[in-house]
């Protein structure tokens, strides 16, 4: 076995051994790691590989990267090592060692904002809302971005700032800006009554029911403020009733402004109606509520009338059965003058006569039937020329209540005849009058025949 290098045998022959084989070196396997807390880098530590050969005096050394326990920067870094023999043989490995940013940037948003609606607006524009600050282990000069969008809607906005530091870390941080305005809110009876609201209703009393002619309902609501800023109340007058003179405001609301949670003002309103019929108005309250700076509604309700059941449909209303409506109802009438509402014919009209409330076709009817009881009376309404014998009984009296009575047969008077309201009485051609009873007014003889006391 001969050694490396050159080996004399003889004075003759010389035995030359080289050697041509490369040395062997292995490295680590390549590796990730974070960046050290707050560092934009990372401690690494590694075992150096160290190289092996067949024949002793190899040397290895690292030719890049970073000896293992450095401080390895952010991104990748080569770490070479070449081995070299005694012989100028040569080997080398290589690993990478990654360095990754995973560590969120820190960010701070500005104070929240508190603004009003800008005037005669539901927004507000304009708003001065600062500027986040970032701060971050790698990235030292972050500018924070936002999604603001103006301008901004009542109540709370919510925006969000983002801060990226480029490697692909990000962190958020929320700000409200908060835009205050107020909100009207009317009620009645408790409830609330929407704006522009024309249904009326007994529950939130805007409709005020039926009601009689010259009586006086009241009737009070609330304005209330469900907002955030301040209510003013900017009608002069603050309520204002338009519409059916029937309605009017009896008590305004005793403050022009009402604040954020503040309690409510009341106001009361009138229906007094003269006259029969259905009657409508329209509240207004003028006020700061952007989007509804008018809050209307209506109210309602109707003055009765005593309407009388016309059965037979001539006109003439039956006493008896009666309904108090605000409006006409079907097959009634506004008089009681019908005293037989089975009958068209038998009414309170001309040529009728009755009894006790109770219409007849003929004087000797009603006379009939009123002498069946003493101290009755038959009432004639309107112009009479019966052709009949008619006998007043003792104990009875005719009323004339209007027109003229002509007597065309015979009337015996046993009891009084009284004349009313500028009414006569007419004893014409062809006519008798007996006549034992009294009788009160203007009596006519027009040619017929004159018995008295008889």
């Amino acid at each position: 076995m001969f050694p490396l290098g050159v080996t004399t045998l003889c004075s003759t022959h010389r035995a030359t051994v080289t050697d041509n084989g490369d040395p062997q070196i292995t490295c680590p396997a390549n590796s990730s790691v974070d960046t050290d807390v707050n560092m934009c880098s990372a401690v690494v530590n590694y075992a150096a590989p160290i190289g092996t050969d067949n024949c002793s005096g190899s040397m290895t050394t690292q030719t890049t990267g970073l000896t293992g326990g450095s401080m390895f920067p952010l991104g990748v870094t080569t770490n070479t090592f070449v081995v070299t023999d005694g012989a100028g043989n040569t080997a080398q490995c290589s690993f990478t060692v990654t360095v990754t940013d995973n560590e969120d940037p820190m960010i701070t948003c500005p104070a929240n904002v508190t603004v009003n609606t800008d005037t005669g607006l539901c927004t507000a524009s304009n708003v001065v809302i600062g500027s986040a600050s970032a701060s971050d282990n790698c990235n030292l000069a972050i500018l924070p971005s936002n999604n603001a969008v103006e301008p901004y809607q009542r109540g709370i906005n919510n925006i969000t700032w983002t801060a990226d530091d480029g490697n692909g870390n990000t962190s958020v941080c929320i700000q409200t800006i908060t835009v205050l305005y107020p909100e009207i809110n009317l009620t009645g009876n408790g409830q609330t009554i929407g704006n522009g609201d024309n249904m009326t209703s007994s529950l939130d009393f805007t409709d005020f029911g039926p009601q009689s002619p010259g009586s006086q309902t009241d009737k009070t609501f609330g304005i209330e403020n469900i907002g955030s800023q301040t209510l003013q109340l900017t009608g002069m007058p603050i309520v204002v009733v338009t519409g059916d003179a029937e309605f009017s405001v009896v008590t305004q609301p005793s403050s022009t402004g009402i604040t954020s949670g503040g309690p409510a003002l009341s106001f009361q309103i009138r229906y007094a109606p003269v006259a029969a019929g259905n009657h409508t108005a329209l509240i207004s309250v003028l006020n700061n509520d952007c989007d509804e700076s008018n809050y209307t509604f209506t109210v309602s309700s109707c003055a009765t009338t005593v309407y009388y059941k016309d059965q037979d449909g001539d006109g003439y209303g039956n006493a008896d059965s009666v309904k108090t409506e605000c409006t006409q109802p079907l097959g009634y009438v506004t008089n009681n003058d019908d005293c037989n509402d089975n009958s068209s014919a038998l009414n309170i009209q001309a040529v009728v006569y009755s009894h006790d409330g109770v219409c007849y076709a003929t004087l000797e009817d009603a006379l009939d039937m009123a002498g069946s009881t003493a101290m009755q009376e038959v009432l004639i309404h309107a112009d009479a020329s019966p052709n009949e014998i008619n006998i007043i009984p003792a104990g009875v009296t005719v009323r004339v209540l209007s027109g003229t009575w002509s007597n065309h047969m015979m009337l015996k008077n046993n009891g009084t005849i009284i004349l009313e309201n500028g009414s006569s009485f007419k004893n014409v051609s062809g006519g008798v009058y007996k006549g034992k009873g009294s009788f009160n007014g203007n009596f006519q003889n027009m040619g017929g025949v004159m018995s008295p006391g008889e």
